[in-house]
């Protein structure tokens, strides 16, 4: 990737819907070449094109993330593969340390929270949870990761 490459990426961090000659604009190419370049930064770089949307948008205004620490590494793919199928998680990380994974959920009220929490604890495995509510949130930009060394 060269300098032309880091401005398109860019650009379309802030905005993917930007038009391929919007862009060629800026970076002083043609919308050709524009369309070239991110052909080819699709197939490695650029994961996806997406949407972000407000959870609270959807009456989901409790935000969790869930420690959750296993009995045996044995059961951490089955676990991994079931937590991940579940429509009130929206990030399930597998990590190093005290807890085996760190779940996030949106929950539309603590009545919901508790029969998810429920739901976690008998899950096959499963040797403890320490629930977290979030009370703020840093959203890194979307382009962040074009400044890292």
């Amino acid at each position: 990737m060269d300098a032309i490459d880091y401005k398109i990426l860019d650009l379309l961090s802030e905005n993917s819907r930007t038009s391929a000659a919007m862009i060629g604009q800026q970076v002083c190419l043609s919308t050709s070449a524009v369309n070239e370049r991110i052909h080819k930064l699709l197939n490695n770089v650029i994961l996806r094109y997406t949407v972000q949307m407000n959870p609270k948008a959807f009456g989901l205004n409790i935000h969790m993330l869930v420690g959750i620490a296993m009995e045996h590494s044995r059961y951490h793919k089955v676990f991994f593969q079931k937590v991940s199928a579940l429509p009130y998680v929206s990030h399930c990380l597998y990590l190093t340390g005290e807890f085996d994974f760190l779940i996030e959920i949106f929950a539309t009220s603590s009545e919901n929270l508790q029969k998810y929490h429920g739901q976690l604890s008998i899950m096959e495995g499963v040797s403890s949870i320490q629930t977290f509510y979030v009370l703020d949130e840093y959203n890194a930009p979307p382009n962040m990761y074009l400044s890292q060394p």
